[in-house]
């Protein structure tokens, strides 16, 4: 069953296929250009409910869903392992300003382009101060973060990712501008950068704010350039998310 690419992402209730990496999984260090711009002058996550603490208690937290439109081999990686970390490249924004906006994050091999922008936060009481998550969920527990806000100082609930070139494996952490809140995530792939082309699949995740970051990952047999990501279950004037630990593999 194939469904058209819908830009509001409502997809159709999704299938429970559950998947993550099989090896150890290991605690990692933290590690945190085309156009600089707006300074950040809030804190994030600025939306939801007022917290005492900046951190929660670890917990388990449940597995992705994956819909597979197209019947294309595909695997989700929900947790950070030796497999997807050594079989990936980081992408390293570290030198961009904290508070500068940019519409693009690359490297020598590959750049991923977002058609709103990203605005870079650092960890901290001036930029995106709650606690990220714990490992295995998470690479690292206090990074710096792309927060979803453009270069006007809109904030969205979504983030549109174009890349240079094709991969066969993508994964990022992202974590809503909200606190105290469970909220649905949903990213949609897609083999080209059309608007019209069918999606291939697509993964729904469970993610909230302090200690709710997740890994979204996958290994697909059909190489793809376009991951859209959309936030739902939220209020219009609670927008916003913010991704991190952008890693990929490129295609042969």
């Amino acid at each position: 069953m194939k469904a058209l690419y819908r830009t509001s992402l409502l997809a159709a209730l999704f299938a429970a296929t559950l998947s993550s990496c099989e090896k150890k999984s290991v605690e990692l260090e933290k590690q945190s250009d085309k156009k600089t711009g707006i300074i950040s002058q809030k804190v994030f996550p600025l939306d939801g409910n007022e917290m005492s603490t900046n951190i929660l208690p670890r917990r388990d937290l449940p597995a992705s869903k994956l819909t597979n439109y197209s019947g294309v081999k595909v695997k989700v990686i929900d947790s950070v392992c030796e497999d997807y970390v050594k079989g990936t490249t980081k992408l390293d924004f570290s030198k961009l300003k904290d508070g500068a906006f940019t519409y693009d994050i690359k490297d020598k091999k590959i750049t991923v382009s977002s058609t709103t922008g990203f605005t870079k936060l650092n960890n901290g009481p001036k930029g995106w101060w709650t606690h990220w998550n714990y490992s295995p969920y998470t690479e690292s527990e206090y990074p710096n973060v792309l927060f979803s806000q453009q270069e006007n100082g809109y904030i969205s609930n979504f983030l549109v990712l174009t890349l240079s070139k094709k991969v066969t494996t993508f994964g990022f952490e992202v974590a809503p501008n909200a606190t105290g809140i469970n909220l649905n995530v949903s990213v949609a792939y897609q083999e080209e950068d059309s608007r019209v082309e069918d999606e291939m699949f697509s993964v729904d995740q469970t993610v909230s704010s302090p200690s709710g970051a997740r890994l979204i990952a996958v290994k697909s047999g059909t190489p793809f350039r376009k991951v859209t990501i959309y936030l739902g279950d939220y209020k219009p004037e609670l927008q916003g998310l913010a991704i991190s630990n952008i890693r990929y593999a490129l295609a042969k």
